[in-house]
């Protein structure tokens, strides 16, 4: 009751009721943000699930990270996969998929194809052709940092090829292609396609067995395998490696 007026006058509120309304609806939010993620991730999973075992979808997962009409005689897509906002890789392997069966790393016999659409963070464009100059780099290399490494023995060569009017950039070596538990001996071209005014970086490793790999480089025919430009010249023409 206010004394001079004689009207009744309203308690204020106490501002614990506002704290107490404010973690009320943080904690409401972040249950609406963690069932909005187990959903998310859930759907994600039986996308990838459905992915790994059906040689339709995998395939057309395949064609979101790198497109093509025809793959090169003897290549079958194996795996897609992506971190959103980040990272895009397609597998191809030289094994024909089965219907059912989980892709792994035993499905390459001799040949393979990786290739990843990566973010432009910082400088990891420039980092990347570096590598494949044979230039010292400051640190990681996009390859490295995708969990997807070659190290390499012997270098056979480092250039530049031209695939339907898009320039690419290649290292070849003779080595030993890693990811994660596996690891097989052969011969890899490294490769980065130029693509104008994207902001997207762009490179794929070809590995395929060594035909002599008891041979000094110099004797060494490497005619045929990812160590031979026009060979990566007639590979790579099989995609749209920019995108279009």
């Amino acid at each position: 009751m206010d004394p001079i007026t004689g009207r009744s006058v309203k308690k204020p509120t106490s501002p614990w009721v506002w704290v107490g309304c404010g973690c009320g609806l943080a904690v409401v939010l972040a249950l609406a943000l963690f069932a909005g993620l187990t959903y998310f991730g859930y759907r994600e999973a039986k996308k990838l699930e459905k992915t790994l075992t059906d040689p339709t979808a995998r395939e057309a997962k395949v064609k979101e990270v790198i497109s093509y009409d025809e793959l090169p005689a003897g290549y079958y897509p194996m795996m897609g996969f992506s971190i959103p906002f980040l990272l895009d890789m397609a597998m191809f392997t030289d094994q024909e998929p089965v219907a059912g069966a989980i892709a792994g790393s035993d499905n390459f016999k001799d040949h393979g194809f990786f290739f990843m659409d990566m973010r432009e963070i910082r400088d990891n464009r420039e980092e990347m052709r570096r590598t494949l100059r044979g230039e010292k780099t400051k640190g990681d290399s996009p390859i490295t940092q995708s969990n997807v490494n070659f190290d390499v023995h012997e270098v056979i060569r480092r250039g530049t090829v031209e695939v339907n009017g898009t320039e690419v950039l290649y290292s070849a070596g003779r080595g030993e292609l890693k990811q994660e538990k596996d690891s097989r001996e052969g011969i890899v071209a490294m490769l980065m396609p130029e693509c104008p005014g994207s902001n997207r970086v762009r490179f794929g490793l070809w590995f395929s067995t060594d035909p002599a790999p008891q041979k000094p480089l110099a004797e060494a025919d490497f005619t045929g395998t990812p160590a031979d430009p026009e060979a990566l010249k007639e590979f790579l023409g099989h995609f749209r490696l920019c995108g279009e």
